[in-house]
């Protein structure tokens, strides 16, 4: 069934919100180790790791100085050491930390904080710092924190961070994969095991970066940026029952390549910056929303802004969005938004904006709009098609095909698409 289709002009508009925030660091030659500090800081006392008499951080014998750091402190703790440390009673506080300085030889250097230990690095917290190097920060355990200023997880070389039984991180900048060659990964696992960035988080900001957020984990970033920099990989998985994350927006493929995921029941909430999917000319970002109870909200979804964006949902999840949702959003971008046996609602659903759009709607999905528009600016071109038994699509204002471009609908195989 095709009806109540009117073919005409239209109105909508592109919206792309971004935000960038920097963290200046400076490399300081300190004794016994490296640490990467403010520019505005001054050179505070340098403590290294030594391990030399058991694992435990409040063991004076196991630093170089002899005493256990203190917050006026730099700390470093260099990959091939004995006992990699643990801090598992009461709370340390240190001014730099930094796992992964320098070694003749490449190994991993770790830090676990455990026991409901909570651990505070006001300035920078650098996990892998050189090229060659492997560092690991591990908080584990109901209770445990660690709070943190600038947190790079792989600056230049293989950083892992893992968020554990019901432990919690904080940080003010947090950087998955940093410089241009290094790796990051992070875990968040667990019920009652969180992530906090009141500010600005990038999973692959010139390398490559990866986050996961499983076995309901809660995140809450204000903004993510996955893949950043031209060249750079970011990826954010949310997945399985309870697992959440929030934020005011998200953009997927900045000018790099982003892929967000969200499965197994987990969900995703999104406030006013919206979702965007390839940013920027040479971005691309993925989406993909999958599973029954799976489910992503946001005020706006912007698939191929000024790249290429692809988002899909499939498999009984669903997606919400309060206001616009443009396919190929200006004239370099090109985006395709697919809805497979699942449910897709937005206010607006612009296929074509001033770009290359397509959509389809298969497999018994139910997409629900207010006004749909296909080729809605000159220039644009849109396709759009609505397939099989039990899908439809209903516009409650209006249908426009080829507004000011090329556009078609195809309707088939028993679907239906109508204005109600």
């Amino acid at each position: 069934m095709f009806n109540s289709v009117r073919r005409g002009r239209g109105s909508g508009g592109a919206s792309v919100s971004a935000r960038h925030h920097l963290s200046k660091v400076i490399t300081a030659a300190l004794l016994g180790g490296s640490a990467l500090v403010p520019a505005t800081d001054a050179i505070a006392a340098a403590s290294a790791w030594v391990g030399g008499s058991s694992t435990d951080w409040q063991t004076d014998a196991n630093w170089s100085t002899g005493a256990t750091p203190t917050s006026a402190d730099d700390v470093t703790i260099s990959v091939g050491v004995a006992n990699e440390p643990v801090l598992s009673t009461g709370s340390a506080s240190v001014n730099n930390l930094t796992l992964g300085g320098p070694s003749l030889t490449p190994y991993f250097a770790s830090l676990e904080v455990q026991n409901g230990a909570a651990l505070s690095v006001p300035n920078s917290l650098i996990v892998g710092l050189l090229h060659g190097d492997y560092g690991k920060l591990i908080l584990d355990g109901a209770g445990t924190t660690a709070t943190a200023g600038f947190l790079p997880v792989g600056y230049a070389g293989v950083g892992n961070l893992d968020v554990q039984n019901g432990a919690g991180l904080q940080g003010f900048d947090i950087r998955f994969g940093y410089q241009a060659g290094a790796v990051g990964s992070g875990t968040v696992t667990g019920s009652g095991s969180t992530l906090t960035e009141p500010g600005m988080m990038m999973i692959g900001d010139a390398g490559s970066g990866s986050l996961t957020i499983s076995q309901g984990a809660q995140a809450a970033v204000d903004f993510v940026t996955l893949g950043h920099a031209a060249g750079a990989t970011g990826s954010l998985d949310v997945t399985g029952a309870g697992s959440q994350w929030t934020g005011t927006g998200t953009s997927v493929g900045a000018s790099g390549d982003g892929f967000i995921n969200v499965d197994g029941g987990a969900s995703a909430s999104f406030g006013d910056s919206g979702v965007t999917l390839g940013q920027m000319a040479g971005g691309s970002g993925t989406g993909v929303i999958d599973g029954a109870g799976s489910d992503l909200s946001t005020p706006s979804l912007t698939i191929g802004s000024g790249g290429e964006g692809q988002f899909r949902v499939s498999g009984g999840a669903s997606t919400t969005v309060g206001g616009s949702t443009l396919v190929g959003a200006t004239a370099s971008g090109s985006g395709s938004l697919t809805v497979d046996a699942a449910a897709f609602t937005s206010d607006q659903l612009v296929v074509g904006d001033s770009g290359q759009g397509e959509g389809s709607a298969t497999g018994g999905a139910q997409v629900s709009v207010y006004d749909l528009f296909v080729a809605q600016e000159p220039g644009s071109s849109g396709s759009l098609v609505v397939d099989g038994a039990g899908t439809s699509l209903n516009a409650a204002s209006q249908i426009v095909i080829a507004a000011e471009g090329p556009g078609s609908m195809a309707v088939s195989g028993g679907a239906a698409a109508m204005t109600i």
